[in-house]
């Protein structure tokens, strides 16, 4: 059973949640020590459907509004709302693409003159109203009922930088590509942002034809984090959210669903792949399926194992091949939460490619047969749980954790009953996860 603190930091994750329309979602979570509000709004879509389009749009979002027609006077806007702070991004969840809106607007107790009252405004109010506006009434071109030309071309040339611009972080671009090559044929094989093949295709019209879309049908979530009741956000958000533009009915998504081990065991052939790029050494990374998903019993373990393979430095990947054996400038592992897949990153040089390859696979192999020492499984679940710890620290990292079980299903998830398993891992639980984790794709990116 969990302790009264744990409990009582589970409460200050915790959100509250109304229904405001067809697939409109208020959260809320009251943070009384917040001196401002945070405010997310983010839809949801698979991330197979249309995912350049998808990308671009709370970009070309934030260039102007009916009220606000262009980038400059929103910033105005934004200034004189006492610095509020305006931030659009895309996320990938698994099979889900997020694009959204996060605002960040004082509160208004703490606004200059007599309690913040003097001057009549409430800065959530109008930031919600900012966002319904954003989301709702952004502006078009009255010839053509889209997006302005000159800032959709000008957000597809943004775009293309930013995409193309992975390649320059070595280690990023091999873990994005080791994803991607793990979870062929399924959406999570796309990257949140798209390709630069899809952009010259892209025009005003049918980003306009997909924004409308998604902003009428697809589940639209709003999360607020700050010193605030339930109906007093619920009044703001209604006020300034056209809900007539929502359709009755709201679009379904697929079910989530981590990435299931390969039948290697059976003879599938091992995944490999050699990319040529300009660097002076080579990355390396090992892809492991476990087929454990963010909601599983297992999930758990499947942290705790992370952190003893390669999460921090005191991990196996990091103590044996980077410091004693000195064959990797870095070694580290990533794990997908939602996908289930754990990816082992190296820097190493191109010679020692086959034993890193070894050395990795035997500290696997090891886990798997269960040789965890007591205080290696003690200083791995410390280090899982200083983790989580940043939920109650950290609003932007609740506002994910709320998303995140939203985007599964299973708001039933709770932070203090995945605090209390963690603490509770065992060795055995562990070696389950180890001897669940099938190697499906190496990845070398190599000198050309």
């Amino acid at each position: 059973m969990p302790s009264a603190s744990a409990a009582a930091a589970g409460s200050v994750v915790e959100f509250e949640v109304v229904e405001i329309a067809p697939g409109l979602r208020l959260h809320l979570n009251r943070e009384v020590k917040l001196k401002t509000t945070i405010v997310e709004a983010s839809l949801a879509c698979a991330l197979d459907e249309d995912p350049t389009r998808t990308a671009l749009i709370p970009h070309v979002l934030v260039r102007g509004t009916e009220r606000l027609p262009d980038a400059r006077a929103i910033s105005r806007f934004l200034e004189d709302l006492y610095d509020a702070d305006l931030e659009p991004d895309v996320i990938r969840h698994g099979d889900r693409q997020a694009p959204l809106l996060r605002l960040e607007v004082a509160h208004r107790r703490y606004l200059p003159g007599g309690g913040g009252r003097a001057d009549g405004r409430d800065p959530l109010r109008e930031g919600l109203a900012l966002l319904g506006d954003l989301f709702f009434r952004p502006r078009l071109d009255p010839a053509t009922d889209a997006f302005p030309e000159a800032v959709v071309r000008s957000e597809k040339a943004v775009l293309g930088r930013e995409i193309r611009g992975l390649r320059d972080d070595r280690a990023d671009y091999a873990l994005e590509r080791c994803g991607e090559e793990v979870a062929r044929g399924e959406p999570a094989s796309r990257y949140e942002l798209g390709s630069v093949e899809d952009l010259p295709a892209i025009e005003p019209v049918d980003l306009a034809a997909r924004w409308r879309d998604l902003v009428r049908r697809y589940p639209l979530d709003v999360l607020v984090v700050g010193d605030h009741d339930l109906a007093e956000v619920e009044a703001a958000l209604r006020a300034g959210f056209p809900l007539e533009r929502r359709a009755r009915t709201a679009a379904e998504l697929a079910p989530a669903a981590p990435s299931r081990p390969t039948a290697r065991a059976l003879g599938t052939p091992l995944h490999v792949v050699v990319e040529r790029a300009q660097v002076e050494q080579a990355q390396l990374c090992l892809g492991y399926r476990t087929g454990i998903g963010y909601v599983a019993p297992e999930y758990a373990a499947l942290l705790v194992f992370n952190a003893v393979f390669g999460g921090d430095g005191r991990s196996r990947l990091f103590q044996n091949v980077r410091e004693k054996a000195g064959l990797a400038y870095e070694a580290a592992s990533v794990l997908d939460r939602q996908k289930g897949i754990v990816t082992a990153t190296l820097g190493i040089d191109p010679e020692n490619v086959a034993r890193v390859i070894g050395m990795v696979e035997a500290e696997a192999t090891s886990l798997a047969r269960g040789e965890i020492a007591p205080g290696e499984l003690e200083d791995a679940r410390k280090s899982v749980l200083l983790r989580l710890r940043d939920l109650e620290d950290d609003p932007i990292f609740r506002i994910g954790f709320e998303r995140a079980r939203t985007l599964e299903g299973r708001r039933d998830v709770t932070y203090v009953d995945l605090v209390a398993r963690v603490a509770s891992v065992t060795a055995d639980e562990i070696a389950a996860v180890a001897r669940r984790a099938a190697l499906d794709t190496i990845l070398a990116l190599a000198a050309r």
